[in-house]
């Protein structure tokens, strides 16, 4: 049975304008619709949705849901995201919100008055609705979880429970105004991370907040552009990382400017102080550096059988480390050092301002060196693997001191010994007598 949408309006009602118009989102892939179920909530209790992003700059004064509900209170949601598909109420900043019991008589229009909010050009948006209870009929697109275009907006797509991942979308629609007033006052910052060449960057996310316009806060991944309209005169804006970057990698410097002339440097954020005539366009540069370590190298001396500790004087320990990140040449070197590793000698010894292989592991071990013979090393290399984000390695070498030769015996195996000889010696006497 083929439904018929009634234009009645419910909670608010449209102006005759020139340029205003009601925009109805419909797939073209199933430009029908039909009522799915019947006295069922239908998953309208986690929410159902349209996401989209905007291709110009708009005012919107409502948002509406076609729907045939009785007693029941129906809640909306207008929302920035950061994204038109996947889990899109991650992150996102509700621009409008509110609620009203509903009673239909058949399927119809519920449309909801807003205060004008302007949908920027690039950003993306979220119409969500929601109640408990059972609608009578839950009518629905087939859009086959395939997004489309329509007039000023692109990647059209149905959600439920925030996600995009359900095959359908629900009537929804929005006014536009006809004014795209604020679209003067946006303004635009570019997040970029530079790289070292060679490196390969983690996943960072950054957000930016601002005192003023619309959104206040936002949060993407790096390589986005946020947009901010209705910023004025005097506005703050910050751009920082919205959370720690993996272990071992950090950024050492924010160079923020107007687009292509990022040359006002910092070491916390990106700060933009908005002035008109100035720009509209802003850059924010992330310089990422991978975080050095140190390989340090402690020689313990064992001289219990000698007590003297200049019997290991001129010994040394050498410290190699292999594929070390360099940073002057954005490349892969091997590095050494060596010190003294004497008794008494300070310790540890040290070799370190260099990042591990970010992309592998670096390898580094020490050994002693101008030790005498009687002096032995365990291990007789100090063999350690390093990895991006570890800060310190450390190894110990036991130097041993031992002698080969004949034994020592004390004053009573002496006695013993002489006895032996006098006695051996007798025997040899009476043969010759």
């Amino acid at each position: 049975m083929k439904m018929k949408k009634l234009l009645a309006v419910i909670l608010s009602v449209y102006a005759c304008s020139a340029t205003a118009a009601v925009i109805e989102f419909v797939p073209p892939n199933d430009p029908t619709g039909q009522v799915f179920t019947i006295n069922t909530n239908d998953g309208w209790a986690g929410g159902r949705g349209v996401v989209f992003q905007a291709t110009a700059n708009n005012t919107i004064d409502s948002i509406g849901v076609y729907h045939d509900l009785t007693g029941i209170d129906l809640s909306y949601k207008l929302s920035q995201t950061t994204g038109a598909s996947g889990d899109v109420e991650a992150g996102e900043t509700v621009l409008a919100s509110g609620n009203a019991t509903i009673s239909n008589n058949g399927l119809e229009w519920n449309d909801f008055a807003l205060s004008d909010i302007p949908l920027a050009a690039g950003n993306y948006y979220h119409i969500e609705f929601s109640f408990s209870g059972n609608g009578n009929q839950n009518f629905f697109y087939n859009n086959a979880n395939v997004a489309f275009t329509q007039g000023d907006f692109e990647l059209i797509d149905g959600t439920s429970g925030g996600s995009t991942s359900n095959f359908v979308m629900p009537a929804i629609r929005l006014n536009t105004t006809g004014d795209s007033g604020p679209g003067i006052n946006t303004h635009t910052f570019a997040v970029s991370l530079d790289v070292p060449a060679g490196v390969v960057a983690p996943a960072t996310e950054v957000s930016i907040n601002c005192n003023a316009g619309i959104p206040l806060q936002q949060t993407a991944s790096v390589g986005t552009t946020f947009s901010v309209t209705e910023l004025s005169d005097g506005a703050i804006c910050r751009v920082s990382l919205a959370e720690d970057l993996p272990p071992g990698y950090m950024i050492t410097q924010y160079d923020y400017g107007p687009a292509g002339s990022e040359n006002t440097s910092g070491d916390e954020e990106c700060f933009f102080n908005i002035s008109s005539g100035v720009a509209t366009d802003w850059g924010c540069i992330m310089t990422l550096a991978v975080g050095e370590f140190s390989y340090d190298v402690t020689v313990a001396w064992d001289l219990s059988e000698t007590g003297d500790p200049s019997i290991g004087a001129g010994t040394e320990v050498e410290l190699e480390c292999q594929n070390v990140w360099d940073d002057d040449t954005s490349s892969l070197i091997n590095v050494s050092t060596s010190g003294s590793a004497e008794p008494g000698a300070s310790m540890p010894v040290s070799l370190g301002g260099y990042a591990p292989d970010p992309n592998g592991t670096t390898t580094c071990n020490a050994y002693l060196t101008n030790a005498p013979e009687f002096v032995e090393s365990d291990p007789m290399e100090c063999d350690v693997s390093v990895q991006v984000g570890d800060t310190e390695a450390a190894c110990t070498i036991n130097a041993l001191v031992f002698f080969e030769g004949i034994p020592v015996i004390n004053r009573y195996g002496m006695a013993m010994m002489v006895l032996l000889m006098l006695g051996l010696g007798m025997v040899g006497l009476r043969r010759f007598i």
